[in-house]
């Protein structure tokens, strides 16, 4: 969807009658966040709670050329955004992901969101040197969505939580910290005392300053079979 196409239009919703009740009409005035889906469903992993249903054969919504990334980058630079977030599917799974970071970077901060499983030691050292020496900010979000290898890999396959954790490692070594990012799948990550306990849990692998993000559920995709949805 380009930026101009994702500025919404009135909003509505089911009333107490269950009839559509129109929300008021808000205008457009500008685009602070640009989203793109730059690699649409296609992942190397189907987390049983992903809200998109991503996965390896997954083709709802295709990959985007760089061609389209561009245009979408530009229309959001023309619509006033101030930063861009790379998402997907896995992002690092597209064969040109190098030049759409260094194409977003041209323009404004980018963050990407990552399961970390493709980052090896040289893109590694090469996400160091856009960390170090871009213009715009380059930010990394990297899903773990517990402390152990049961409490995540329940969700996002098995092996998954050994790779994302040496992945970790491997950033914490260049001097990159990633936003770690965690999914309140299941009611222990919601107590205030997991944010402190991820914390220590981030440090232990060589982050000083550890950035941990919280997220609730999305109960659409896959976690509306895996539990519930929003109508249930």
């Amino acid at each position: 969807m380009s930026a101009s196409r994702a500025a919404g239009a009135a909003t509505g919703g089911v009333g107490a009658s269950g009839s559509m009740a129109r929300g008021p009409a808000v205008a457009f005035r500008a685009l602070d966040t640009v989203w793109v889906q730059v690699t649409g469903t296609l992942c190397n992993i189907a987390c049983r709670h992903c809200f998109v249903s991503a996965g390896p054969k997954s083709t709802s919504i295709p990959m985007m050329s760089c061609a389209e990334v561009e245009a979408a980058l530009d229309e959001a630079v023309a619509l006033g955004a101030r930063d861009a977030y790379y998402t997907g599917g896995e992002p690092f799974l597209h064969p040109e992901i190098r030049d759409l970071v260094d194409l977003a970077l041209e323009r404004m901060p980018l963050s990407v969101l990552t399961n970390a499983l493709l980052i090896d030691d040289g893109v590694a050292d090469w996400i160091g040197d856009r960390f170090r020496g871009s213009r715009y900010s380059f930010d990394l979000r990297v899903s773990l969505d517990g402390m152990t290898a049961e409490q995540n890999d329940r969700v996002r396959g098995k092996g998954v939580f050994d790779r994302v954790v040496g992945t970790l490692g491997r950033l914490a070594r260049i001097g990159v910290t990633p936003v770690v990012t965690v999914v309140e799948h299941e009611e222990g990550l919601k107590a205030a005392d997991a944010r402190i306990e991820f914390t220590e849990f981030l440090r232990g692998l060589g982050f000083s300053r550890p950035r941990v993000k919280f997220l609730p559920l999305l109960r659409i995709g896959r976690e509306e079979r895996r539990t519930r949805g929003y109508l249930d």
